[in-house]
This record gives C-alpha cells, sequence and structure tokens, in this order.
C-alpha cells in the first residue's frame, strides 16, 4: 500500500470534495502485480473527518506494508530522550478540535520537551542529508515552519501512527503484517533516474508548464508499467501527480519486505528513521 500525505488540515475536512492525500493498493496476484485500489482520502468508506478514516483503514492492518510520504521522526538531538516512543505520545498528549496538532505547536512541544530548534534552521535526519547531500534530492526538515513545511507533516504522520496501533519500521521486524514505513517518492525516482522534478503542475497558471509535466509524468508511467498492471488507475496517474505518488510510495513497502533497499540504517540511526527506497525495479 502507498499513501500520498498531507499536513494541510483543509485537506482532511469532510466538505473537501478533492484532496491531495491519495490511497494506492497493489497487490501480488497470479498473473503478477496489479494495482488493485486508487482513490482519494475522500473517497474512503464512512463519514466525517477523512483522516479518522485514514486511521481507520490502515488499524486493520490488512496489508503487508505500507508507505507514506512524510517524515516519520525528527533529528536525533531533538527526539525526547532520543526515544521515539516518547515522540509519538507527544502529539497525542493535547486534545483539540483538530485531528492531529499544528506545525508551530508541534515544534513548541519539541522544544519542551528536548533542545530549541534555532530560529529560521533547517535540521536534517542522517537519512535526509543522504538524500540532500549526496543525490541531490531536495528534502523537507521535519522542524521546520517556513515555507514548504516539513513540520505539519510530520505532526499529522506522527499522529495517524500513533492512534493506528500499526507496528513502524526500521523500529520493528520487517517481517510483521501491517506496517507503517516511510517513502519518499522524488528519492525513488532519482534513484531509478527518472524525472524526480516538475512532474507535477498547476494547468490553470501554465499551460506549457503543465505540459511538460505530464510528459514526465507519461515517462515514469511507462517504466512503473512495466511490471505494475495499472488497469483503469492508468488514467488518474496521468491526471493526478498526488495519484501517482501514491503508487510510487508502494516500491518503498516492496523495498523493505523484500529486503531490496538502496541504503539501510546502521543501529545508532534507527532511532532518526529511514526512508526507504527500493533497489531494484
Amino acid at each position: 500500500m502507498g499513501v500520498d500525505f498531507s499536513g494541510n488540515y483543509r485537506m482532511w475536512l469532510p466538505n473537501i470534495k478533492s484532496s491531495n492525500v491519495w490511497i494506492a493498493d497493489v497487490r501480488k496476484e497470479k498473473k503478477g502485480i496489479i494495482l488493485s485500489n486508487l482513490c482519494s482520502v475522500q473517497d474512503l468508506e464512512g463519514h466525517g473527518c477523512s483522516f479518522e478514516r485514514l486511521v481507520k483503514l490502515l488499524g486493520k492492518r490488512e496489508f503487508k506494508a505500507a508507505g507514506i510520504d512524510a517524515s516519520f521522526s525528527v533529528p536525533i538531538e531533538y527526539l525526547p530522550d532520543k526515544d521515539h516512543s516518547k515522540l509519538l505520545q507527544l502529539v497525542v498528549d493535547e486534545k483539540s478540535d483538530r485531528p492531529f496538532i499544528s506545525g508551530k505547536r508541534f515544534i513548541e512541544k519539541i522544544e519542551e520537551h528536548s533542545t530549541r530548534v534555532p530560529a529560521g534552521s533547517r535540521p536534517l535526519r542522517k537519512t535526509e542529508i543522504y538524500w540532500q547531500h549526496n543525490r541531490k534530492v531536495s528534502t523537507r526538515s521535519s522542524l521546520w515552519k517556513g515555507a514548504r513545511s516539513g513540520a505539519p507533516m510530520t505532526a499529522a504522520c506522527l499522529t495517524l501512527i500513533q492512534e493506528s496501533k500499526c507496528p513502524i519500521w526500521p523500529w520493528c521486524d520487517d517481517n510483521q503484517t501491517g506496517m507503517l514505513l516511510e517513502a519518499f517518492p522524488a528519492a525513488q525516482l532519482c534513484h531509478w533516474q527518472l524525472p524526480y522534478k516538475g512532474y507535477n503542475a498547476d494547468k490553470l497558471k501554465n499551460s506549457e508548464k503543465n505540459a511538460k509535466a505530464l510528459s514526465k509524468r507519461q515517462q515514469i508511467i511507462e517504466v512503473i508499467e512495466e511490471f505494475v498492471s495499472l488497469g483503469r488507475y492508468k488514467s488518474m496517474m496521468l491526471e493526478s501527480a498526488d495519484a501517482l505518488d501514491a503508487v510510487i510510495c508502494c516500491f518503498a513497502a516492496m523495498a523493505v519486505t523484500s529486503s531490496d533497499l538502496v541504503n539501510s540504517p546502521k543501529d545508532n540511526e534507527r532511532a532518526e528513521g529511514w526512508i526507504a527506497v527500493k533497489n531494484s525495479k
């Protein structure tokens, strides 16, 4: 399973007709690997806040593993007592009318229990440093609340993890059912030498830019189609980069369950979490 995620609270409201949060379900059948479902979070079964519906879906653990495009932790120097379980508890200790706390409040709570985050800084975890510095893929800091904020998404993802009660990789054994793990579509595409920038564009603002983005999505989908049967969902992936990202997140799940990772965390790196990227196609 793959989930293209969002820390934007408005995207989860019940009255939103469309969302940038998508869920993909890739399964291995007798005839091969198929994309069995692809839908917006708003189309999940149930009523009310779609965040809660996603929590219930994951909580059933009716999947081997699910890759989520969001940070699962913070840099070790900001992790309360160097303990990830305490970080998870941090986000749900505070009750509110929101399904998850804001990015601003998340950073405040980190500072109450750990080292203060320097103003204007964008601290990165070791796994993010690898992709940004070694592979030149731009990453979001889980403790940044400015432009392209990573903090709101991290707060939302940690809440999802805590409330779903699923095992979390790399803090759990990689043979458990219903594992959640961290995906990063840009890193996956970069490793496979596919376009990892500019495949999403606003067609209402720049038609030329959108045409180039569509061409890049077509190129990515052609490669994915070589080993995953997309069926009727191919048109959704062409139309929406978010839907495409949800499918790409599934490869992070495959990487962990098949032990086919580009790189694996060392013992002293596990506390920060790790981005799972599949090595082979």
